[in-house]
């Protein structure tokens, strides 16, 4: 089944219009440092609409972060279409902090959807 560019962009914007949730998105980004190595620079995204809710735990378990093992669990978020977000983004809501894993595939482009680590 084939749907329209018309019928496309309706279910975008129900979706976009059911999201009730705003987070943060930082980008991070490697600039070669000139000796071989690099530098981050981080670059933040605000007040973008999504929806998340906890899912599989296969995406969960054990993430090192600043040399101390920390548990992270899986969650699914959905955004809008075109939302600039990449892997290994980090995605923050309130006090709380994600980040994002892999993609879901899908076969009509309704929603961006994804599944990313809770990092406690």
């Amino acid at each position: 089944m084939s749907l329209t560019a018309a019928e496309l962009a309706g279910m975008q914007s129900t979706l976009n219009a059911s999201l009730p949730d705003l987070c943060s998105i930082d980008h991070v980004t490697k600039v070669a440092d000139g000796s071989g190595g690099w530098t981050e620079s981080i670059a933040t995204t605000s007040n973008v609409p999504c929806r998340f809710v906890e899912g599989s735990d296969k995406k969960g378990g054990e993430l090192v972060v600043a040399d101390v093992i920390t548990s992270v669990s899986a969650w699914i978020f959905t955004f809008p279409v075109g939302t600039a977000i990449d892997v290994p983004d980090r995605i923050h809501v309130g006090s709380r902090t994600w980040e994002v894993v892999e993609f879901y595939a899908r076969t009509w482009s309704v929603d961006l959807r994804l599944f990313a680590r809770e990092i406690r």
